[in-house]
């Protein structure tokens, strides 16, 4: 055989194992795919059996997050003091709280990320100017949530409260610090998940019977020095919204009533 036919037999053999090794890669998808959807299809069947009924579409995929830390920075705490207020003489309270004030109003600052702004003549859009002094926001209803990388910090929200005379209160808790990124966690899958947190919630004394949505995202954990940003799941029910951290399963205390 001449080296030309031999090149081109040895090519061949190459692209046909090539393609051997393609459709047995498809086929071993295609079987995980099929074995996943059965899974879910199965969790399901369970959970109707144990009287909680629940969309398949709703169960989530397996995401991988990363934690973070946050650490106060009373520059940005000024800064947005002064979106709204102007020059304003602070006052460290003592406790990790800081209060502003001058004629147009009054602000206080805590180390947990909780704050409160009274503007007697707000001006131009309040949005606009949280937005701009460091926050990253979501309207939801009437309220605003705070945004990680797109994902919500599901208790860190803000509200608008008009007051008196075209006066206006801007309460909650938000995000003015250093970000430091943390370890990257993987989720565990959603059947263990979602078993381990019926488990958990019926261990409360608390009950539901339909789950209408899970989503992922963060819980702010006030600390000193540095709080933590916390990746979890939401859980909505018939019967409150629960969290339940991404990396272990475990139930937070965070509840809110449904």
């Amino acid at each position: 055989m001449d080296s030309g036919k031999l090149k081109n037999a040895v090519i061949l053999i190459l692209l046909l194992v090539n393609a051997a090794f393609a459709w047995i890669l498809l086929t071993q998808r295609k079987n995980e795919a099929d074995l996943q959807a059965q899974t879910r299809n199965e969790l399901v069947q369970v959970m109707a059996n144990m009287g909680v009924t629940m969309e398949e579409s709703i169960l989530p995929k397996e995401i991988s997050m990363r934690q973070y830390t946050l650490t106060r920075d009373m520059s940005l705490e000024t800064a947005l003091v002064q979106a709204f207020l102007g020059d304003a003489a602070g006052q460290d309270m003592g406790g990790n709280i800081h209060n502003y004030e001058n004629e147009n109003g009054r602000a206080s600052f805590r180390n947990s990320g909780d704050f409160e702004i009274q503007v007697t003549s707000p001006g131009s859009s309040i949005e606009k100017r949280l937005m701009e002094n460091g926050l990253s926001l979501a309207r939801e209803g009437d309220e605003f949530v705070c945004l990680l990388e797109e994902r919500a910090v599901f208790n860190c929200r803000i509200r608008l409260s008009a007051q008196e005379e075209g006066s206006y209160r801007i309460y909650g808790r938000c995000m003015l610090g250093t970000l430091q990124p943390g370890k990257t966690i993987a989720t565990l899958n959603a059947p263990t998940m979602i078993l381990r947190f019926r488990d958990q919630v019926e261990e409360t004394g608390r009950v539901f019977t339909a789950i209408r949505s899970i989503r992922s995202g963060y819980l702010l954990r006030p600390a000193v020095p540095a709080a933590e940003l916390v990746p979890v799941w939401c859980i909505e029910t018939d019967g409150g919204i629960w969290y339940v951290s991404l990396e272990k399963g475990e139930l937070l205390s965070e509840y809110v009533s449904g």
